[in-house]
């Protein structure tokens, strides 16, 4: 009698066992990991090959084969780039992480020659030389003597896209023999690629005139300049 109670017992307690580990869910998210820099740079014109990753699942064990790789990178194009590694494992739990990938704009910085116009009636007014500088972050440039201005007058650019963008700046001189006070607002220029090169196009922007610092009396011109190669 002993004997049969003993089995039984044994019966029920490898039964609860059985239960407990079937019933077992998992709620644990795979891991992925980058191979690499979270943030990387290269340069304009450069080709991206991708380190990749790796992912790893408490239940699952390796899973790295059933990355998914979401996102692109145009290198021909300055941008900062989502690159997003995502991973599900049995359960549909779901793992990921991002990498930046910024495509720099330092291959814009060449010595230019560039011509300036009169935005309504195309008239030139001459031209002038100007080489940019580039910065230490990735998606800028800095410009000295933009406009035919002075060496120490000092204008940074946003480079985003195709499209390139001045900060406004505000200079004193002398027009006529009168001291004037000019803005400049509303830069925004482009660059291109041509041939082996990425190059500035052009900028487009307003000047507002005034006789006084305050700007209370004001004359706006548009001016464009076209810019190539030396």
């Amino acid at each position: 009698m002993k004997k049969n109670i003993f089995s039984i017992a044994a019966i029920l307690l490898a039964t609860v066992v059985i239960f407990s580990s079937c019933g077992k869910e998992d709620l644990n998210d795979p891991v992925v990991t980058l191979i690499g820099d979270a943030v990387m740079e290269i340069d304009l014109g450069d080709t991206w090959d991708d380190p990749g990753a790796t992912a790893t699942d408490e239940e699952d064990g390796k899973i790295t084969s059933k990355i998914v790789v979401v996102g692109e990178v145009n290198t021909d194009k300055v941008d900062a780039y989502k690159i997003v590694y995502k991973v599900t494992d049995k359960a549909g739990n779901e793992g990921s992480a991002t990498r930046t990938v910024n495509v720099k704009a330092g291959k814009l910085v060449h010595n230019y020659v560039a011509e300036i116009f009169d935005g309504e009636t195309n008239d030139s007014y001459g031209d002038y030389d100007i080489t940019p500088v580039a910065s230490v972050e990735y998606n800028k440039i800095v410009f000295k003597g933009f406009a035919g201005l002075g060496e120490t007058v000092k204008f940074d650019a946003r480079v985003e896209g195709y499209n390139i963008t001045l900060e406004d700046k505000e200079i004193a001189g002398q027009a006529n023999g009168q001291n004037v006070w000019v803005r400049f607002q509303n830069i925004n220029g482009a660059y291109e690629k041509a041939g082996n090169n990425y190059v500035i196009t052009g900028f487009e922007y307003e000047e507002v005139w005034s006789a006084d610092a305050n700007f209370t009396d004001t004359e706006t011109y548009t001016t464009k300049e076209v810019w190539t190669l030396q």
